[in-house]
């Protein structure tokens, strides 16, 4: 039953904290209550039935009219001011604390007692999601499966201070090593297993900051809080290594490049863009000095005269699998490079983009077999007229990787050089279809969502239905339309083509993504130039569901629009549990959708520093 509730103002007296108010009328007996009770004047009875009561002694008017007994709690009787009161609760928190205290100090003294054998650097927001991986050889392949009991190297890891080492006990090293050769293909890293571990207690081991560099992203990967707590310190260890040994006689300049590249992917990582950039200006421009943007051929040739007309600052290689090594770290670089100036919203390395004429990377399976030197390709292949197909030779899922990246450079650098002016010429039109044709015709050849190779990157159980690699590579290059979309204002009175194009795109980048959420497949099986994607995905789509929703368009199409956008802001609530980006970018969509300006989803937005 609804009331109607009049707006009047309430009066106020200093007896505000009266049980009741008992201003009642005159009684059956003739008493009249014309004042406030004082608190606790009522009687047990009518207080138990939440009655009102005017406190009359020996028996109040209520029960004299009900005819039962009255009685009166005489401690309550007694008033209390409201300083008493607070004083009273004051005496109870205290006593809590108290307690509290002792609980604490017990609790501290149970942890010292633990902390004997191990004490560890501390860093916030350490988690652990999957507890330790367990030792699974040389395979390059991860068990997401239950890792059954320990091995026992739990209790390695919280014996002494082996991280203060120079070099840890054998066996925390190798189960390190091994964690971060298992991950591999998630950072491109280049590790032919053999050759490594030979080299790794010979006379000629690797460079000690490529170690700890594999020791930072073995912790990184691990699952294990004894270990995730040590990152910071292996940070600060392999800059600490890098700058010492960079100009020194015994340094493999090879093996620097290499550690220098797995700190910027692992700053990356951690959501930390503008460190992993200033690492990575170091790094590729010494790469391009040492002539590895200019590697064409995957086996070494016999006519050096080239060599001697250009000297390189690296020794030549010693056999086919090292160049294949160099090969693999400088695609590493580009990779990394590519993706941190996406994040940053800054313009790609141009000389980078634009000089890079290394062949694709081979695995070293192939050199293994043995393989056709003249089936050896660069990025000329897939910009001249006839593009060539994606899965050409060399066709690992490492080089389709690349391939997509270097697709999306030359995209990215076309797009965010173009000014006003220049979008309105026929040049950039005919540049515009160009792109538009090669990337149509890379996407077009792409293998189907459930194609299944030989050697799979990821064990699941049951298998996935879905091929990780060729599904990042579907939605880095859906992301690569939008990108060479949005090379111009999108003008829907000049554009409409383009803007159409574009929301097309979206859409089927959203419909991959619905397919991914469905699966519950945990997202660090994507790479991040796919999940990079996500958010120019959601941007499209946010705008166009403000436009119908302004103009009052077509419901069918603001309906279908709100739906794309919750499974993209679903899918960048999951990125977000792992990269920090993400949670970022999918707050500056939640204020676009709450009224916010088109500033709030600027592509050149400034990215937040992370805290620790």
């Amino acid at each position: 039953m609804s009331t109607t509730r009049s707006i009047q103002p309430r009066h106020t007296s200093s007896d505000e904290d009266s049980e009741h108010d008992n201003d009642l009328p005159t009684s059956g007996a003739g008493r009249t209550v014309t004042s406030r009770l004082k608190k606790g004047s009522a009687c047990v009875e009518c207080r138990s039935r939440k009655k009102r009561c005017d406190g009359l002694q020996p028996i109040c008017s209520p029960c004299l009219r009900e005819k039962r007994e009255c009685t009166h709690d005489e401690s309550k009787s007694r008033s209390r001011t409201r300083t008493q009161d607070l004083m009273n609760k004051v005496e109870v928190l205290q006593s809590k604390l108290a307690e509290l205290q002792v609980q604490a100090s017990q609790a501290s003294a149970a942890s010292t007692r633990q902390r004997q054998q191990l004490t560890l650097p501390s860093r916030r927001g350490t988690s652990s999601s999957s507890g330790m991986l367990s030792l699974l050889g040389n395979s390059a392949q991860i068990d997401t499966r239950s890792p059954g009991k320990s091995s026992g190297i739990d209790a390695c890891l919280a014996t002494g201070e082996w991280w203060l080492q120079d070099a840890p006990p054998r066996t925390i090293q190798k189960h390190l090593l091994e964690i971060c050769i298992i991950h591999g293909h998630q950072f491109l890293s280049p590790f032919h297993v053999a050759r490594f571990w030979e080299a790794l207690y010979s006379s000629a081991p690797p460079l000690p900051a490529l170690l700890n560099a594999m020791y930072l992203l073995a912790c990184y990967y691990s699952g294990n809080p004894l270990l995730a707590c040590l990152e910071m310190h292996y940070v600060a260890r392999v800059r600490k290594m890098l700058a010492e040994s960079l100009g020194a006689r015994s340094t493999s300049l090879v093996d620097w490049l290499h550690a220098s590249t797995l700190l910027a992917f692992y700053l990356s990582c951690r959501g930390r863009y503008l460190e992993a950039r200033h690492e990575l200006a170091g790094v590729v421009p010494l790469m391009m000095l040492c002539k590895m943007h200019m590697i064409e051929s995957s086996v070494i040739q016999s006519d050096s005269d080239d060599d001697e007309a250009s000297p390189s600052l690296l020794p030549p290689a010693r056999d086919n699998f090292e160049l294949g090594e160099r090969i693999c770290i400088f695609w590493m670089a580009y990779h990394c490079d590519l993706l941190v100036a996406l994040i940053c919203g800054l313009p790609p390395n141009k000389s980078l983009i634009t000089e890079t004429t290394t062949v694709w990377p081979r695995t070293f399976e192939e050199y293994k077999e043995g393989f056709d030197p003249a089936t050896d390709s660069s990025v000329q292949s897939l910009f001249g007229s006839k593009p060539v197909h994606p899965f050409s030779p060399p066709c690992s899922m490492l080089a389709l990787r690349m391939k997509a990246s270097a697709i999306h450079g030359r995209v990215s650098l076309f797009a965010m050089s173009c000014t006003a002016e220049y979008a309105r010429t026929p040049e950039f039109f005919s540049r515009l279809e160009d792109y538009h044709r090669i990337v149509t015709t890379f996407m077009d050849r792409l293998p189907p969502l459930t194609y299944n190779p030989t050697t799979m990157e990821v064990n699941l159980s049951p298998p996935s239905p879905i091929h990780f690699t060729i599904f990042s590579v579907r939605t880095a290059n859906l992301g690569t339309f939008i990108q060479l979309y949005n090379a111009v204002g999108l003008d829907l009175d000049v554009y409409d083509e383009l803007y159409r194009r574009r929301l097309h795109k979206a859409r089927e980048a959203t419909a991959l993504a619905r397919t991914f959420l469905s699966l519950k497949l945990p997202v660090r099986f994507l790479s991040l130039n796919c999940t990079v994607a996500w958010f120019p995905v959601a941007r499209v789509i946010a705008q166009h569901a403000r436009r119908v929703l302004s103009l009052e368009g077509d419901i069918n199409d603001l309906e279908q629009s709100q739906a794309d956008l919750a499974t993209m802001m679903e899918a960048l609530a999951e990125a977000g549990k792992i990269y920090p980006y993400f949670a970022f970018q999918l707050d500056r969509i939640r204020a676009y959708v709450n009224g916010g300006s088109e500033e709030e989803l600027s592509t050149h937005a400034a990215v937040p520093m992370p805290t620790f």
